[in-house]
């Protein structure tokens, strides 16, 4: 659900990934990875499944955030991207539900991953829309 509603934050992991990832070709191939193969933390990936797509990469910090969150930290500090994409993480989950900001902003500081969550460099995302054909119509 957070992952879906929150298109700047996909937009800005997906150029976190390295230029020659590509995402499994089916579910089948995803959850048939060898698991013997270590996460690639270099790359910014905590498990094997999480770097088969971007969903599964971004559900896997999820996963580590709330109940490995020590593990997650110690992590980001050791490597840059699992720093940054943390860094995204936090700010799809304060962004969604406005409602719950304040409670997942406090679990973040409680846990120390906003202390180790850096920012992407060069996060910047152009929206051009063309509103000269748009004609306001009244609904009554």
């Amino acid at each position: 659900m957070i992952y879906l509603r929150s298109p700047f934050v996909n937009l800005a992991w997906q150029g976190l990934l390295p230029e020659s990832w590509s995402p499994a070709s089916s579910n089948y191939e995803a959850l048939t990875q060898d698991r013997s193969i270590g996460p690639d933390y270099e790359n910014g990936f905590l498990s094997t499944y999480g770097k088969t797509n971007i969903e599964n990469d971004f559900n896997i910090f999820a996963e580590f955030a709330f109940s490995e969150p020590e593990k997650l930290r110690d992590l980001a500090a050791k490597y840059p991207t699992i720093a940054k994409k943390l860094s995204l993480f936090i700010t799809a989950y304060k962004q969604v539900y406005l409602e719950y900001r304040q409670s997942f902003e406090e679990y973040f500081t409680s846990t120390g991953l906003s202390d180790v969550a850096i920012k992407p460099d060069n996060v910047e995302i152009t929206i051009n829309s063309d509103f000269s054909n748009v004609k306001p119509q009244i609904i009554h």
